[in-house]
């Protein structure tokens, strides 16, 4: 199962339980959980999804959520970008181009993912707010394409300049 099925139905889960009222709901575990895994895995994908995790489920003051704000736009920016600074592909390139989204899921697993977001994704401070409405934004306009509509992969990326001098 991937990754982000298993965040989503965890998420799903254990909000569930907490609007029943069950009394052993480990809502109170995620925040711990959602740093852990931001902060030990390796694929910057994943720990978006960790950091997506976090935010919907910590108790943080403002200036906490919008870092963690800032954070997903500082990573979604970084995948966006088809070479690193030394001319090599950037081995995270996001394949989408959607907010988060086109780094961290499938296609497949975006519905849950937004019904997550639009429910549980703080709604303050303004960075917050932004950052919920941009992810929902861009998730739905995702989904409302076609599924042959896709961004164009590494086979026909350009190159950098400095690949394409013909000066020599």
């Amino acid at each position: 199962m991937p990754l982000a099925n298993a965040l989503a139905g965890l998420l799903t889960d254990c909000f569930a339980l907490q609007a029943a009222t069950v009394p052993d709901a480990p809502v109170d575990l995620l925040p711990r959980l959602f740093r852990d895994l931001k902060e030990r895995r390796s694929d910057p994908h994943e720990r978006v999804l960790a950091l997506l995790g976090e935010l919907m489920t910590v108790r943080a003051s403002d200036a906490e959520v919008e870092a963690g704000c800032r954070e997903l736009h500082a990573r979604h920016d970084e995948f966006q970008q088809w070479y690193q600074e030394d001319g090599e592909p950037n081995p995270f390139f996001a394949e989408r181009p959607e907010f988060a989204w086109g780094a961290a899921v499938r296609r497949s697993e975006l519905p849950a993912w937004l019904e997550l977001v639009e429910h549980h994704f703080p709604r303050s401070p303004e960075l917050a707010a932004t950052t919920r409405e941009r992810l929902l934004h861009e998730g739905q306009a995702w989904l409302a394409q076609p599924l042959r509509a896709q961004r164009p992969g590494r086979a026909r990326m350009p190159l950098p300049a400095a690949h394409t001098d013909t000066s020599n």
